[in-house]
């Protein structure tokens, strides 16, 4: 596998990759019984998460962007059923792309594109869906300029056991204080 820096990259829209953002529902958390769904609203902390309520899912497996608040731009990955206000987006990946879309991509995905979006909109600035999808990132590409699914998988794969034996290793140091 080539170093990050070897790699080649090539901007691409958003619009590339997902069919549609979808602004999620207004909707007054106040008047909702507490519950087990998580539901995702403008917040660049705790995953997005408002808080948890009966509501029925909305989504799962998705990429959401916060839309408002100090946390626009604000990216996360839901591997879990959620539901989402009208302060936030969800991502929708085009059909030829699905395939491509497992925890690995999506996380490798969500870094790229928290990276650009946190400096791209802010409060007075914020991210719509239609902005979301003009908005550019950089993506590893094959030889034939298509984004490199493969490669986004197993850099992160690799990323996430190095954090994990990192941890463990802090744990074991952890143990002998």
């Amino acid at each position: 596998m080539k170093r990050i820096k070897d790699k080649d990259f090539k901007e691409f829209k958003l619009s590339d990759i997902f069919q549609k953002a979808i602004r999620g529902n207004a909707i007054r958390l106040q008047i909702i019984r507490e519950g087990n769904m998580p539901v995702i609203a403008a917040s660049g902390v705790n995953q997005g998460i408002a808080g948890y309520y009966e509501l029925d899912k909305m989504y799962e497996n998705k990429i959401t962007i916060s839309c408002n608040g100090v946390g626009s731009g604000s990216t996360f990955y839901h591997n879990y059923p959620f539901y989402i206000t009208g302060d936030a987006i969800v991502l929708i990946e085009k059909e030829e792309y699905k395939q491509y879309f497992n925890d690995y991509v999506s996380l490798y995905l969500t870094t790229t594109i928290n990276a650009k979006f946190t400096k791209v909109y802010t409060y007075e600035d914020k991210c719509t869906a239609d902005k979301a999808l003009q908005t550019t990132i950089l993506l590893p590409i094959t030889k034939e300029g298509n984004p490199d699914w493969h490669y986004m998988e197993t850099f992160m794969e690799r990323k996430i056991k190095q954090a994990k034996q990192r941890l463990s290793y802090l744990r074991n140091i952890e143990k002998t204080i």
